[in-house]
């Protein structure tokens, strides 16, 4: 895992080279920085450029890594182009490189950069190369959104870097805003919006940008506005940071909340101002869809509507399935416990003896599959179980393949209580073994919040809920596999069920002791536990 590094970023440096390289050196000297991230006007306005020739020369240097964006002037157009600073010839003198007018970039130290030169051109007027127009909006959009083909992929990118302001973030400073930039901002999800050009330092509060469904991330975003070097006032112009790359961040971090998060300023805005054509508005959603088009929700609404009216016919003859209750061949002396719609059995090669598993009695493949009734049956098994397993200081994990199975499975396995806590973790790197991404979701209250199609694989364990979709060459055991691992049961050699068979007569006795101690929990037989 990437540690954490520590990066500067700063507003509009008006071609004062010295004070902010200097000032960077001399912090850099008490705390190394990994790199230098500049925004606004890199060069001034009065042509004055020739101070970076020292830089050029080497006759001053630059002490870290710094990236700086594009003109936003035709002055500044012309000092660029005296420069011979352009997307082909980026790097202005040593540790010094100009990003370009536009796209996104992965750093070797693996922080994603989306960013944007220039100011808005208005629309109707020629577009001068030192502006951007929705095109170009676009074009960053898709760039950040290319290597993602499902939006529940998608987490966000760590730094969205821009000279103009985003519109909507402060009443006062609405003159010269761009609606275009909230656009973006709202697609891209930044954890941090840094830009200048307003001479003023403004940190908007944290606010949540919003998902696209329910199995999407809300990433918190903020927004930082920073003045220029050396300003009059004293406001701050350089802002230094030490945060982890936002792809080797877990899932839980990214959703963590804060006491002071507020609405995101842009879910209201009417981007039909800036995407008004049809055609061009449809292009503008790509997979995200239009945060004031309630289509989206109507579709969903009106798919979980039929769901509640399926009935889940039997996929393959139930007498030949080795799960399905009236099956002559289920294994009963694995039986605990029989409910309405499930039963309880001891898994067939635990890995530990209170390893079980929840059984649909009826033929059904997944708990996606399941009605609300049934549904709700399950739920009072899981806290049944779970409550057992509190009485011997343990807590449960449960786990369900919807993978090359025709009949659902949940498995209930008993972790030790002082060991809770390793189990995130050990997903975490058992997911990395197997190249797998997974992805922290709502508790699931409803089949509904399952993959109504497709193959998945889901994990439960304390407060938390993970799912992954990336089934292709999918460990067929990852389940048994990360509750074996050594930090938790430590006993990789019952990964694999076929090599712990037990003999029947010990499968009986392992029965016998479970329904002793479960007894008092079994809402089968004490409805006052029901709850």
């Amino acid at each position: 895992m990437t540690e954490k590094l520590k990066i500067l970023v700063c507003g509009d440096v008006e071609s004062n080279f010295d004070a902010i390289f200097d000032k960077v050196r001399n912090l850099n000297k008490k705390t190394p920085f990994a790199f230098l991230l500049c925004v606004g006007n890199f060069f001034s306005d009065d042509g004055n450029y020739e101070a970076i020739n020292k830089y050029k020369l080497g006759t001053k240097t630059i002490p870290i890594p710094t990236y700086i964006l594009g003109p936003n002037s035709k002055a500044q157009e012309d000092i660029y182009n005296k420069l011979n600073i352009n997307e082909t010839n980026n790097e202005v003198c040593p540790n010094l490189n100009y990003l370009g007018r536009k796209g996104v970039y992965t750093l070797s130290s693996k922080f994603t950069l989306a960013y944007l030169s220039g100011k808005q051109a208005q629309e109707g007027e020629n577009k001068e190369p030192w502006q951007f127009d929705k095109k170009d909006v676009l074009s960053v959009r898709n760039g950040a959104l290319k290597n993602f083909s499902n939006i529940d992929d998608y987490r966000g990118i760590d730094f969205l870097l821009t000279s103009q302001w985003s519109a909507g973030i402060n009443e006062s400073e609405e003159k010269d805003t761009s609606k275009l930039i909230s656009f973006l901002s709202l697609n891209v999800k930044p954890r941090y919006h840094f830009c200048a050009l307003n001479d003023t330092h403004f940190e908007k509060l944290p606010f949540r940008l919003p998902a696209a469904n329910i199995r999407s991330i809300e990433p918190v975003s903020r927004f930082i506005s920073l003045a220029k070097v050396n300003n009059p006032a004293k406001s701050k112009f350089l802002y230094a940071m030490n945060i982890q790359p936002l792809s080797e961040m877990r899932l839980t971090e990214l959703m963590m909340k804060s006491t002071d998060e507020i609405e995101c300023p842009y879910i209201s805005m009417d981007f039909s101002t800036v995407f008004n054509e049809e055609k061009e508005a449809s292009n503008a959603q790509f997979f995200w869809g239009n945060p004031n088009d309630n289509n989206d929700q109507n579709r969903r609404r009106n798919r979980n509507d039929q769901h509640q009216n399926k009935r889940f016919k039997p996929m393959i003859d139930q007498d030949k399935c080795w799960f399905c209750l009236q099956s002559p061949d289920v294994d009963k002396h694995l039986i605990i416990s029989i409910g309405e719609h499930f039963y309880l059995a001891l898994a067939k090669s635990p890995v530990n003896d209170y390893h079980v598993l929840i059984i649909p009695i009826s033929h059904i493949q997944a708990v996606s599959h399941l009605t609300d009734e049934l549904f709700r049956e399950l739920e009072i098994f899981k806290k049944s179980i779970k409550k057992f397993y509190e009485s011997l200081n343990m807590v449960p994990v449960f786990f369900e393949r919807n993978y090359m199975t025709s009949h659902s499975i949940v498995n209930a396995v008993p972790i030790s209580h002082d060991l809770e806590w390793q189990i995130p973790e050990t997903l975490k790197d058992k997911a990395e073994e197997f190249s797998l991404s997974f992805e922290t979701i709502p508790k699931i209250e409803s089949p509904k919040d399952l993959p109504e199609k497709g193959a998945y694989f889901i994990v439960e364990f304390g407060q938390e809920t993970q799912i992954t979709r990336s089934m292709k060459h999918f460990p067929i055991n990852f389940g048994r596999d990360l509750v074996c691992a050594e930090p938790l049961l430590n006993c990789e050699e019952k990964v694999d069920w076929k090599n712990c068979k037990l003999p029947v007569n010990i499968e009986e006795d392992l029965v016998r002791k479970f329904k002793e101690a479960y007894k008092p929990f079994d809402f089968n037989d004490n409805e006052d536990d029901s709850d």
